[in-house]
């Protein structure tokens, strides 16, 4: 991950859910222009709450919750780190508009579209960035890598990247998953406690709304 001078910023995504089988799909991503500050600084606060291993809001481990508030104090604690993220309800999706493109299936299409979207919506006029994406083409059907390539003007390259070797992804897959978890009203001791602390750190009450700001944006999808 090196710090090359044409690059304005880092960008770092993942996803929760799906358009076939969950009730929502969310696209989400973090953006930073010193990604190497917070890796090291997101590692130490792992190791001080002594989770070495990989970070998934997922996990129903109750002994990570301290460390995933850390980083959500963390996030929220500094100014430069960014998140974004586009929410789609599989009920309000139209998977027939996506039919007839290259052979891709409708779900695949509607995948690589909103991951384009969010992409779009979030590099403005001047800014160049590195994308890296939280590596799923070994499980998929899609051609996300190259469709974004492509297709993304503002996107100097587009990788994926296995989560397991970068804590920003990891922090992506928190917000996203803290976003998904309140949206399904998931109970679960590991995971409310988790999106209970966002919510109370952005002084939100729910992430079922439009949340705007430059700092933490979470984007509901309508259709025309």
């Amino acid at each position: 991950m090196g710090q090359e001078r044409h690059i304005s910023h880092w960008i770092f995504a993942d996803e929760s859910g799906n358009f076939k089988t969950l009730d929502y799909m969310i696209i989400g991503m973090v953006r930073s222009t010193d990604p190497l500050r917070h890796e090291a600084e997101i590692e130490r606060i792992c190791a001080d709450h002594g989770v070495p291993y990989e970070i998934k809001y997922s996990s129903t481990n109750t002994r990570t919750v301290a460390c995933k508030q850390a980083l959500i104090d963390y996030f929220c604690g500094d100014d430069e780190l960014e998140f974004r993220c586009i929410v789609k309800r599989s009920d309000v999706v139209d998977l027939n508009r996506y039919k007839n493109n290259l052979g891709i299936p409708e779900k695949d299409m509607a995948y690589n579209h909103t991951y384009q979207r969010l992409l779009e919506f979030n590099l403005g006029y001047g800014e160049r960035a590195m994308v890296y994406i939280d590596d799923k083409s070994r499980t998929k059907s899609d051609n996300l890598i190259a469709y974004l390539q492509w297709n993304v003007t503002r996107a100097a390259d587009v990788q994926p990247k296995d989560s397991k070797d970068f804590r920003l992804i990891q922090l992506a897959d928190l917000l996203i998953g803290c976003v998904y978890g309140e949206l399904t009203d998931n109970r679960h001791p590991a995971k409310l406690p988790v999106h209970g602390h966002l919510l109370a750190r952005r002084g939100l009450r729910t992430f079922k709304h439009k949340c705007p700001g430059d700092k933490f944006q979470v984007w509901h999808w309508r259709p025309k």
